[in-house]
């Protein structure tokens, strides 16, 4: 089994969590590589040096927003992805300190099921593609007047807005969304 490491060292206890994963998962016989700019810091190999398809999972430590940014610089990686909550929140880093050797080891066991995601793409006027788990927005920018949206979906014109931007959400996103209006 291979995990590829992602750490967000900007949070306070993420680098001595992160050396004593490795730690735990090594001792277990996992091979453990660490994003490229942690991997010196934790002293393991970087998941440069290996091939994206080789990974069999990737542990997250931080909060949503690590793991959104890890989605966003690595889409090449197609392993499930498990979430330490370093934050407070966590809506997709549901495993929280006290849990994180105990849940390791249920990942280790096979004792564990993946939860898809629903993801979304889309492509700019220049052809630029984006992929999103929570939303995609489209904003007037600094543009002081409305818009004029006209949005299709898979090729098909759906409808035209005057706005100043539009979201449009995946089930996350609209969750995410609904959490943090202070809504269930």
């Amino acid at each position: 089994m291979r995990i590829a490491l992602f750490p967000n060292l900007t949070k306070k206890t993420s680098k001595s969590l992160a050396i004593g994963i490795c730690e735990f998962l090594q001792s277990r016989k996992v091979d453990v590589v660490v994003q490229d700019d942690s991997a010196e810091e934790v002293g393991a190999p970087s998941y440069s040096s290996v091939k994206p398809d080789a990974i069999d999972f990737a542990v997250c430590m931080g909060g949503d927003g690590t793991i959104l940014r890890l989605i966003h610089s690595h889409p090449e990686l197609k392993a499930p992805i498990l979430g330490i909550n370093l934050g407070h929140l966590g809506f997709l880093t549901d495993v929280p300190i006290p849990e994180i050797y105990p849940s390791l080891q249920e990942l280790i066991d096979g004792n564990f099921r993946i939860q898809e995601r629903l993801m979304m793409a889309g492509e700019t006027v220049a052809q630029k593609c984006c992929r999103a788990v929570n939303e995609i927005v489209i904003h007037r920018a600094k543009n002081p007047s409305l818009v004029g949206l006209a949005l299709h979906v898979d090729g098909a014109y759906l409808n035209t807005f005057e706005a100043d931007g539009l979201i449009i959400s995946t089930p996350t996103g609209s969750t995410a969304y609904s959490l943090a209006a202070g809504g269930p």
